[in-house]
């Protein structure tokens, strides 16, 4: 990012239509004009840095944007940038990450940190799967011309008092569409909250799966809002990994808001499956149904849209997505009804739909890449005692060693007695030769992972000190490194090689990301570490 360019004299302003976008209500506010126009003056600057980048002219829009929406969260108190800092300070002992926040850091007021840090994240949900080190110094200086903006504006910023109204009111918990809205917006579309770049890839391929395996290509958006939907009540989100309820009762707590948090925190997404009508009781309001699991659900029937749940009857097969709330399940994205003849066979239909659908709900067939299927298909849960005497064999360590995958499984097999179905040989079609590291976690829950390369453990004949800084990718990629592992090999200090690429060097590349491991792991896996 070349640091002198030409200011374009034809950029187009931002829009009232996108800054509201930033916004977790489609309302006009009194102060959008002027919050507006600061984005606008902010626009000027990264429209100039993302020149000659990987960024878009799109991803300047809403990286100014951003930026405006987190000076209006400062000023009207909004409460969602001093959740995360308040969060992260308990969590981390500091303010933030990356930055330096011992003196003059005013946790009430901007900062040029809090600048850096959400052009930070910001910029990490738009590259994919690329890590953008917080230290590149015209990324800073692009940073200080920002700030420099912000404060000066700061003083005159008014407050938004609407925005804060409307996100804390009564009514939300009492509606579960308007909290489900809420949350949604939460999950993905704030300044702050958002999925970095692997888990918003994640969520696209199952959008991409979802309409392959339910055949809704037909009806465009149908699978993005029904991802939404299940995001907004079951994935964590943001710089913390923390779900968007879990979110929302930390604001509201940090404004002094106890009614109605337990409810809010209790509120769950139920699984994507095809479920039966067993009855619909127009009297009640209540649209019975049952799971492939024989689980017996019933749903407020206005939930349903109005055509849909006049046409469903004893018998009805649909495709749904319910979710929990306050004591009652309601339609939760999406519900599409199949039709059937008869109950027998809507039963078959259901029993052949859900082949196709994982235990969470959400098609695994198209989601996996070939190694991770491998991995996740050698972890289960194995005897304690056997797994207690293997660790204490092992000199107290969890972490075993093999040459390559079919070594790994003879182990397994041997040490906790499993019946040898012809895996091991099977095996060497998938790995080959690549070595093999172990790992029984304390819920005895064995794991074989192939990033035994990258694990610093004295004991680890296969450890590879190359590249320089290692392959930080096995913090981002949990199906590589299961999380209870990755919190060991940290606890341990056994990834203490890894660093950042740094202009300053591989010394302070490597203690930049060491101060920050668990937060960075936290952020790119959506986990706690």
């Amino acid at each position: 990012m070349a640091k002198k360019k030409t200011t374009n004299s034809k950029l187009t302003p931002i829009n009232m239509n996108e800054w509201r976008a930033m916004h977790p209500y489609p309302i006009d506010y009194d102060t959008d004009g002027y919050y507006r126009s600061v984005a606008n003056r902010i626009l000027a600057v990264t429209d100039r840095m993302v020149e000659g980048t990987p960024y878009t002219k799109d991803n300047a829009r809403r990286l100014a944007v951003a930026l405006t929406a987190y000076l209006e969260d400062v000023v009207s108190q909004l409460g969602m940038w001093r959740t995360f800092i308040e969060e992260h300070r308990r969590r981390y002992g500091k303010w933030l990450p990356w930055f330096d926040t011992t003196e003059d850091y005013y946790e009430d007021e901007i900062n040029p940190q809090d600048v850096k840090f959400v052009m930070w994240i910001n910029m990490m949900a738009m590259r994919d799967r690329k890590v953008v080190n917080p230290e590149n110094p015209e990324l800073a200086d692009y940073a200080d011309e920002i700030f420099a903006i912000l404060e000066e504006e700061y003083e005159n910023a008014p407050v938004n008092d609407e925005l804060v109204e409307h996100f804390y009111s009564e009514k939300v918990p009492e509606d579960f569409y308007m909290l489900k809205a809420l949350l949604a917006w939460m999950s993905s579309s704030s300044y702050l909250l958002q999925l970095s770049s692997m888990e918003r890839q994640d969520k696209e391929g199952m959008c991409k799966a979802l309409d392959e395996a339910l055949k809704m290509a037909s009806r465009p958006g149908l699978s993005q809002y029904t991802m939404d939907s299940f995001f907004a009540l079951a994935k964590p989100t943001g710089p913390l990994a923390l779900k968007p309820a879990q979110w929302y009762v930390l604001m509201r707590q940090q404004k002094g808001i106890s009614r109605a948090n337990e409810n809010i925190l209790r509120v769950k997404s139920g699984h994507l499956y095809p479920y039966m009508v067993t009855e619909n009781d127009r009297n009640r309001g209540i649209i019975s149904v049952r799971s492939p699991r024989d689980k017996e659900y019933d749903l407020v029937a206005s939930s349903f849209e109005g055509k849909t749940a006049r046409e469903l009857k004893e018998g009805s097969l649909l495709i749904m997505l319910p979710a929990f709330y306050r004591g009652k399940w309601y339609v939760n994205g999406f519900a599409s009804v199949l039709g059937t003849d008869n109950a027998s066979k809507a039963e078959r239909t259901m029993r052949q739909a859900v082949e196709n659908i994982n235990s969470d709900g959400l098609p695994c067939d198209l989601m996996m890449e070939p190694d991770t299927e491998v991995e996740s298909r050698y972890k289960s849960t194995m005897d304690r005692e056997l797994a207690e005497k293997a660790v204490k064999d092992n000199g107290g360590s969890r972490l075993f060693y093999f040459p390559n995958l079919k070594e790994a499984i003879k182990w397994e097999i041997e040490t906790f007695q499993l019946k040898d179905n012809g895996m091991a040989k099977k095996a060497e079609t998938f790995l080959g030769n690549n070595p093999i590291a172990g790992f029984i976690a304390e819920d005895c829950k064995v794991y074989l992972t192939n990033a035994a390369k990258s694990i610093g453990d004295p004991k680890n004949p296969y450890y590879d000190k190359e590249p320089e800084g290692g392959d930080i990718s096995i913090l981002a990629d949990k199906d590589s490194v299961p999380t209870d592992m990755l919190s060991y090999l940290i606890d341990h200090g056994m990834l203490t090689h890894m660093a950042l690429n740094s202009i300053y060097g591989a010394e302070r590349g490597r203690e930049l990301l060491q101060d920050n491991i668990r937060f960075f792991a936290t952020y790119m896996r959506a986990e706690q570490v």
